[in-house]
C-alpha cells in the first residue's frame, strides 16, 4: 500500500514530502522482513526525491538502519547523523527512538560498549 501511494504521490507533485516518506515507510517495512536488498533500493530511491523535515528525517533514519544491518557501518555514519539532526526537534518518541537505536547499533559494531551505553543513556 505504501509503493502504491507513493507512486501516486510522485504522480501528484509531491514527491519531496510524501513520496519520500512512503518509500521509507516502505522500505522499514522491508527492513523488518530481512529483505534487505529491497529497502536499500527504495531507501536509495526516498533519498533521490529530496526530501526534507520529517520525511528526510525518517528516509535518513531507516538508511542507516538498512546500510548497518547490511555490515556497512561507515555508509552509515551520515545518514545517522542527519537523522539525528533532522529529527531532534520533531515531538514524540516514535521519531527520536530509532535515531538512539541506530546510534546503539553503530557503536556495537564499531565494538565500543561504553559507546553503546552512552547511546542507551542519552
Amino acid at each position: 500500500m505504501a509503493l502504491h501511494g507513493a507512486r501516486r504521490a510522485r504522480e501528484n507533485g509531491m514527491g519531496r514530502g510524501f513520496a519520500s516518506f512512503l518509500l521509507a515507510e516502505a522500505a522499514n517495512r522491508c527492513t523488518r522482513l530481512g529483505r534487505l536488498t529491497e529497502a536499500d533500493d527504495l531507501t536509495r530511491r526516498a533519498l533521490d526525491y529530496g526530501p526534507a523535515g520529517v520525511s528526510a528525517g525518517l528516509a535518513h533514519g531507516v538508511r542507516a538502519s538498512v546500510l548497518l544491518k547490511l555490515g556497512r557501518a561507515e555508509e552509515a555514519r551520515p545518514h545517522v547523523a542527519e537523522a539525528k539532526r533532522l529529527l531532534r526537534q520533531a515531538t514524540g518518541s516514535m521519531w527520536i527512538a530509532p535515531i538512539y537505536a541506530r546510534l546503539a547499533e553503530q557503536a556495537e559494531l564499531d565494538g565500543s560498549i561504553d559507546q553503546v551505553r552512552r547511546s542507551t543513556a542519552e
